[in-house]
Formats: structure tokens, C-alpha cells, sequence
């Protein structure tokens, strides 16, 4: 039975709904097919064994929650380390191999941590002294006016200026080798513009855009020249910012259909969706579907595969709803 919850607007959601998460709709545009197995309006898979690179990023991201919660980031930093450790690697946590190489990123986070604890005060830009946060990790959900969609989304920080702007912080960490300071590539993302559309559409604060706070992971030290922390804000003005609901609309409208196809064939969906970049499946993106991609265009028998690589989510779309509204 699905619970009886209540939408960013204090009203029951229709028990038809459909739910859009900003973080699946950027997969869908990019790749259809790689949607399919990964989103709860697909078949609702993951890894059976997430990535360890992506478990620093994880974990720093719980120690800046910790921060502008004001809890002790440090302490999110030991906990979220043994979370990871067990979640990747399960049983084999406790190999030294493993337990020196957590042991190592544990550090790290830690000497950013002291470095970043400084930093936000006296050297960003803005600097903390001249925002006062509002709230942090937010999790919301939007109704899309004459439709059952439903777009939710999470919000890391949100804090307002000295002149009564709102602006949400996004917090990103990089690799050792990139540049924060000025990074080429950095625009107001597809997932950022659906939280300013939600933020915009709950609340009569003057939304302002977006502060992009940036931790490059490398142990700041007198040998290191390259920027570790920086900030970049990006604003958007009301219209740009209710632009993103055509985009929203036309997604959804699409997903609906992949997603009716692959409740009611699967195997067509997997011939048949779009997928990206290359026609023969051989992209160079970091997918966790990549071979099983590459084998379904090859026409193999592709179950084994699937089931050694992924299993299905512990929790459905509406499990994972209720858990998150009610920690707000």
C-alpha cells in the first residue's frame, strides 16, 4: 500500500503519480536505455557493487551537510567512511589492503576538512560570514500543474545573502587534477536549474540562482599552488528559471512512454529505446550499463549479464519518498 504522503505544497499526492527524481531526468535525456535499468521508473536496479571512486565524493558531501547543519563534520567523515566500506565492499571490508586504502581517504577528508573550515570564513567568496543558511538537505516535491508528475528533488544548502537573495549551495567535489578556480566546463547543470524551479515554485524569497562550491581533492600544503576550495555564482533570473518547466514537461511526457514500454516489454525497450552516443553501443562514458549495452547490440542472450552486475533496489520510489520527507 502506498503511504499517504504530503507534496512541498502541504497536499496529498495523488496515488497515481508519477514521480520524477532531477537526478534521472538528465540520464533519460543523455541515454534512454542506461534510464531503463536504473530508474525507478524503469526496472529499478543498481550496481551490486558501486564504484569506489565515487565514495570520497559521497562521504565529503555528508561532512558539508554536517557542517551547515551544524553538526560535527568530522565525526560524518569516520561514520560515512564505514558506511561506504561496507556498502562497497561488504564483507572484504576488513582486508588491510582495503582498511589502508579507506584509511588514506579518511585523512584526506579530514586535513580538507580543517583546510575548508577556514576557508569558508575568511578566504570564499562570498565567505559564510555573509550568508545565513536557511536550510540544508532539503528533500522536495513539486506537483507539474495538469499532469500526475510529481518532480523531487534535493537541495544540499540554502542560504541567503545580505540583501535578502536566496541562492541554493551545490556542493561538488573534483578530482586532483582539475582546476577550481576556473573551470571550463562549469554552467548551471540540468539537475541545479529543476532545484531553482522547485525552490522558485514554494517559496515568495527572492531566488537569486546558484553557488557552486568546489573542493579539488589534493592536502593543501606550501608546495601546492593550485587552488584546492573555490566558489562561483551563477545567477538566473524568473524567466530563465521557469524556462526549465518546458523542458521538464516534454521529458516527462517521454519517460512516461519509456517507462509504460518497459513495464510492458522489457526486451522491446531494450532493443528499441535510444541510446547514447554511438550505434553500436561502444561509449565512452563511465555507465554501468556499458557491456550490457554493448552485448544487447551484439543480440545476446544478456539475463546472466545483467544479473551479475546489478540487482534490484532495496526500496521502491514511494519507500524511499516517505524516508526522505519525514527526515524534513
Amino acid at each position: 500500500m502506498k503511504p499517504r504522503l504530503h507534496d512541498s505544497l502541504d497536499n496529498i499526492v495523488r496515488s497515481d503519480a508519477f514521480i520524477v527524481r532531477a537526478t534521472e531526468m538528465g540520464q533519460f535525456l543523455n541515454c534512454p536505455r542506461s534510464w531503463m535499468f536504473m530508474s525507478h521508473n524503469g526496472l529499478n536496479l543498481e550496481d551490486k557493487i558501486r564504484p569506489s571512486k565515487l565514495r570520497f565524493g559521497i562521504v565529503w558531501h555528508s561532512a558539508l551537510e554536517a557542517v551547515y547543519n551544524g553538526e560535527d563534520p568530522f565525526k560524518a567523515i569516520d561514520e560515512g567512511f564505514i558506511k561506504e566500506a561496507t556498502d562497497i565492499f561488504g564483507l572484504d571490508a576488513s582486508d588491510p589492503l582495503i582498511q589502508e586504502q579507506i584509511e588514506r581517504e579518511k585523512e584526506l577528508a579530514k586535513i580538507l576538512m580543517q583546510g575548508y573550515m577556514t576557508w569558508r570564513l575568511d578566504v570564499a567568496v562570498p565567505s559564510d560570514k555573509e550568508l545565513t543558511v536557511v536550510d540544508a538537505e532539503r528533500r522536495m516535491l513539486l506537483p507539474l500543474d495538469g499532469t500526475r508528475a510529481y518532480l523531487a528533488v534535493r537541495l544540499d544548502t540554502e542560504v541567503l545573502d545580505k540583501n535578502g537573495g536566496l541562492w541554493i549551495i551545490e556542493h561538488k567535489s573534483r578530482g586532483k587534477s582539475s582546476n577550481v578556480e576556473d573551470p571550463p566546463e562549469l554552467d548551471l547543470d540540468l539537475q541545479l536549474s529543476l532545484q531553482l524551479y522547485a525552490l522558485k515554485n514554494t517559496t515568495d524569497m527572492n531566488v537569486r540562482g546558484a553557488i557552486y562550491n568546489l573542493t579539488r581533492k589534493q592536502a593543501p600544503s606550501n608546495r601546492v599552488k593550485s587552488a584546492i576550495y573555490a566558489r562561483h555564482k551563477l545567477v538566473r533570473s524568473n524567466a530563465e528559471i521557469d524556462g526549465i518547466e518546458i523542458t521538464l514537461r516534454n521529458a516527462y511526457y517521454d519517460m512516461r512512454r519509456a517507462s509504460n514500454l518497459v513495464k510492458s516489454d522489457p526486451v522491446e525497450a531494450m532493443l528499441n529505446l535510444r541510446y547514447n552516443p554511438q550505434p553500436y553501443g561502444l561509449c565512452g562514458w563511465g555507465c554501468s550499463v556499458k557491456d550490457i549495452c554493448q552485448a544487447i547490440n551484439r543480440r545476446e542472450d544478456v539475463e546472466y549479464l545483467i544479473e551479475s552486475k546489478l540487482k534490484p533496489r532495496d526500496k521502491n520510489i514511494w519507500e524511499v519518498l516517505e524516508e526522505e520527507l519525514a527526515e524534513d
